[in-house]
């Protein structure tokens, strides 16, 4: 009995020996003009059509044979690239994608309809979000996502998602991994998600991966920040009738280790109309979005990211008379009605070999 446990633990070890000699190519995906990591670029052998998607962090594991291989890199608004690589143990290979000009195809659908494993999922670009005809000419991801099969807004121009059915509530939605929560600005006219600083927005219709808990009803709106560019620093203005957006991003050392974004969208109709008088309206909506990215080294990064987003609603009555015995009256009543969401999270993410990657998210929403 002895010898029969000694060898079946002898056989295990062995088995677990191939196993890690299996080679892997192992890496990053970058955007090649800002030095960001793409999340959702797909991999493709050209020989045997296996292919590997790489995933929130940008990171990729493609397990696959010895010999010389043809891999295929394709992502949504970037160029395609091809590569060959000679596998005769696990290579670690970055690729560094450039994106689409303004008037070119995008060659990367072709592939992406073909090689997408996983049903009812959908991924756009933050062009399509920001160049997608809206109500008022308001850039929106909700939105946007409305106009999906089986996807509904359930009041026409409000930000919410029904699902197949399903109630708007029953959805999980989430901002760097963190649950957002009571999504909307002006009653839901506008969602909580600003469009200007997105790197990459995942959205399930059905069948979601067992990492979102396991939904029976409801979809799953997973939305990366930008974490910045690691090149040099850029900012954007952007104003619609309802909102006043400004965005910048860049590196804060030289290296490009550590890069931050930081964005603020604001209503701006009560600095045009003040009150007339003494009495009027109060009213504002704002969201801030602010992330710091630091890359250690090859193999472990940390993300820091904080979100505020607030609406303010009410009106004021002021009135100044003197009465009928010549006393002076100040009379000022005031009744506002304020809420808002909060989000503070940090990720730290490693690769510990070729086979093994992890990360652990932590924060407050």
């Amino acid at each position: 009995m002895r010898i029969a446990k000694i060898f079946s633990l002898v056989l295990s070890l062995n088995a677990v020996g191939l196993l890690a000699q299996i080679p892997a190519i192992t890496g990053w995906i970058y955007n090649k003009k800002t030095l960001e990591t793409i999340p959702g670029a797909i991999l493709i052998d050209s020989t045997t059509n296996a292919s590997v998607e790489s995933n929130d962090h940008g990171y990729y594991q493609f397990g696959t044979t010895r010999g010389n291989k043809i891999i295929i890199v394709v992502a949504a608004g970037f160029k395609t690239q091809k590569i060959e690589i000679d596998v005769e143990a696990s290579v670690n290979k970055n690729f560094f994608l450039k994106p689409i000009g303004y008037n070119e195809l995008d060659s990367a659908e072709e592939y992406l309809s073909l090689f997408n494993m996983k049903p009812s999922f959908y991924s756009p670009t933050q062009k399509q979000i920001i160049e997608s005809p809206s109500i008022g000419s308001v850039a929106d991801p909700v939105k946007y996502l409305q106009f999906l099969p089986g996807v509904s807004g359930g009041v026409e121009g409000l930000s919410g998602l029904v699902v197949r059915g399903s109630n708007p509530d029953q959805n999980l939605q989430l901002m760097n991994g963190l649950p957002l929560y009571g999504n909307g600005h002006l009653f839901g006219f506008v969602s909580n998600y600003n469009p200007h600083i997105l790197k990459s927005v995942h959205f399930y219709r059905g069948v979601a991966p067992a990492r979102y808990g396991g939904r029976a009803g409801g979809g799953v709106l997973d939305i990366q920040t930008s974490g910045g560019g690691a090149k040099y620093w850029t900012g954007k203005i952007h104003a619609d009738p309802a909102t006043f957006t400004m965005a910048m991003d860049g590196p804060l050392d030289h290296r490009g280790k550590v890069t931050s974004s930081i964005a603020i969208r604001r209503s701006y109709l009560d600095w045009i109309f003040p009150s007339l008088g003494n009495s009027g309206f109060i009213g504002n909506i704002h969201d801030i979005n602010a992330r710091v990215d630091y890359k250690k080294n090859q193999y472990t990064q940390w993300n820091f990211w904080a979100y505020n987003g607030r609406d303010k609603y009410g009106f004021s009555i002021s009135e100044d008379y003197f009465d009928t015995f010549g006393r002076h009256i100040v009379y000022t009543y005031k009744d506002l009605t304020t809420w808002q969401n909060t989000q503070i999270g940090a990720r730290w993410s490693h690769e510990f070999n070729s086979n093994h990657f992890g990360s652990v998210t932590m924060g407050l929403s």
